[in-house]
Order: structure tokens, then C-alpha cells, then sequence
């Protein structure tokens, strides 16, 4: 069940903020539109941890080899300003809005550690609903008003010698930049002051190395 793929993802996630003395830091949402969520035979999103450990600036290098699967997706993160309490009917765009002090451009790097690519909503949020790393930009506090959904967004990669992977050393690496990636979210998890959500993929994403 569901319930059980939440309480496999709480042991996991304390095991690897343990393993690398780092603390959660936010919240990662999937599945947030109704095209992934029939796909998945689910009628909410998925949520996962964002973790200290897994989280770095833009322009950060990453070795490609201690992911799985890289999937590289451009995403925008909110910032919680105020604690989100829970109301009857859920939260709307306007009412969630007012607890966002800050926008973040970004881009999550998936990382489904089964070895198969056979992704069911089940393993999804086992698996710390398939979250990898998160890039961060610089907070935006001025998105109000914007026309999110029309912003656009850059996602370099850094290569050499036609390996999309190829770095300043002998390891391959993965060198993403942020520039801004931003869209209203429609969904909350329950997150507090302080915390960031990152709220599903703002375009199509780029897989390599399969």
C-alpha cells in the first residue's frame, strides 16, 4: 500500500541523513498533474525529503557515477515563509500563496535506484519519490504578479569530446547551472517556516547515460 511505500521512505530517508550527518530540509512533490497521476493510477501527488547532504548551489559538479539513473529535470522550488496548517477543503493557488516568501529556480537530478526503469507509484515514494539531488538557485522574492508558467528556463550541461558527462577530471561529471524556472504550484505537504518545496518539472527532461 501506499502507507507502507511512506513508512519504507521515513526509514530510508533517516538512514541516509544519518549516514551523512545531515538533516531534512524540505519537501519534493511528484506526480503533480493529472497526465502522471492517471499514468500512475493515483489520485494525489507523491512526495518525497529534501536532504542537507543532497542539495548545492548552482554550478555545483557532481560525478556522474553515484547516480543510478540521471534524469535531469529544470524546476522551480518555493520557500516557506509561515507554517502551513492544515484547512477542510485544502488550500487554493491564493491561500498557499501567502505563506510563500520566496521563489527558487532549480533542477532536480532524478535518481530511481532500482536497476530496472520500471516506475509504479509505489516504488516511487519508497524510493524517496525518486529524488537524486537538487540545484538551487538564488530566491526570488519579487514573483508576485509574474506570469510563472511563461518564464523561461536554461539548463546548461558541461561537456568534452562528445561525452555529455566528460569533466575537468577522469570522472565524469555533471556541471548543471540555474538560470529561472518557475510555475505555480496547486498542491502543499504540510511544510513549515523555513522549509522548501520543490514542486514538479517545468520542462521536458533530459536522460543520460542509460
Amino acid at each position: 500500500t501506499l502507507a507502507d511505500a511512506y513508512a519504507i521512505q521515513h526509514r530510508v530517508v533517516a538512514a541516509l541523513v544519518a549516514q551523512a550527518n545531515g538533516r531534512c530540509i524540505g519537501f519534493k512533490v511528484a506526480c503533480t498533474n493529472e497526465v502522471a497521476q492517471a499514468a500512475l493510477q493515483i489520485d494525489r501527488p507523491v512526495f518525497g525529503r529534501l536532504m542537507s547532504q543532497t542539495t548545492s548551489p548552482s554550478g555545483t559538479t557532481l560525478a556522474a557515477d553515484q547516480f543510478t539513473h540521471r534524469v535531469i529535470e529544470a524546476e522551480f522550488a518555493f520557500r516557506v515563509g509561515a507554517d502551513v496548517e492544515p484547512v477542510d477543503g485544502g488550500h487554493t493557488q491564493v491561500t498557499i500563496a501567502e505563506h510563500i516568501d520566496a521563489l527558487i529556480p532549480g533542477i532536480e537530478i532524478v535518481d530511481y535506484r532500482f536497476e530496472s526503469w520500471v516506475v509504479g507509484a509505489l516504488r516511487i515514494a519508497a524510493d524517496n519519490a525518486i529524488h537524486g539531488w537538487w540545484l538551487r538557485g538564488e530566491p526570488v522574492t519579487d514573483w508576485r504578479g509574474r506570469d510563472l508558467a511563461g518564464e523561461s528556463r536554461v539548463l546548461d550541461r558541461a561537456h568534452a569530446g562528445g561525452d555529455a558527462f566528460a569533466g575537468a577530471s577522469d570522472r565524469p561529471s555533471l556541471r548543471p547551472r540555474v538560470r529561472r524556472d518557475r510555475r505555480p504550484t496547486r498542491r502543499g505537504v504540510g511544510p513549515v517556516r523555513g522549509r522548501s518545496l520543490v514542486a514538479g518539472t517545468r520542462s521536458a527532461c533530459a536522460r543520460y547515460g542509460l
